[in-house]
């Protein structure tokens, strides 16, 4: 798997948007200028190939020891395929010295898609990512944060979004 970074010239940019539109509801959303087109040096985005052949992308934070997994998809007609372990794979090696750093949608009876979030979740432990025993509230949605290398504190975490917060326009 080849990784490839993204910016405003790449090729691939507007695949990668179009994907991010597929793969998340609005409600997480965020401002496509402060995701794709960052001038801070915080935000990256990586599209992921294998022979030649776009498979995916993510997007990550970065502030300190930490990294941030802010997006992550596959292209759908290779989700099960095994696309998201490798992107993982291949994340983890670019961040080899970095806390990784998720969350995902906490599990809910109640939800309507509460097998997904199931699944995801199994999904990141399995790729060694371990419960970090945060939920962060927002948008309304109740996420759970996952970390891989250690697990991140409470405090570390807040730290971590208070600098995003302060240092980024309209990525919140």
């Amino acid at each position: 798997m080849e990784l490839r970074m993204v910016t405003s010239e790449s090729k691939e940019l507007d695949t990668v948007i179009k994907l991010y539109k597929e793969s998340f509801p609005p409600i997480e959303h965020r401002d496509i200028k402060s995701v794709f087109f960052d001038k801070t040096g915080i935000v990256s985005v990586f599209a992921f190939y294998e022979t030649d052949s776009f498979c995916g992308f993510a997007c990550t934070l970065q502030h300190l020891d930490i990294c941030y997994i802010l997006y992550l998809a596959t292209v759908p007609s290779l989700r099960g395929k095994g696309i998201g372990s490798k992107i993982l794979a291949q994340l983890h090696s670019h961040y080899l010295q970095k806390i990784i750093v998720l969350d995902i949608e906490e599990e809910d009876l109640k939800s309507e898609n509460n097998n997904e979030r199931i699944r995801r979740k199994r999904f990141y432990l399995r790729n060694g990512y371990q419960e970090t025993h945060i939920i962060n509230e927002w948008r309304g949605i109740s996420f759970e944060v996952l970390s891989i290398n250690e697990i991140i504190s409470k405090k570390k975490y807040d730290d971590f979004w208070l600098y995003i917060e302060k240092n980024t326009c309209g990525l919140m």
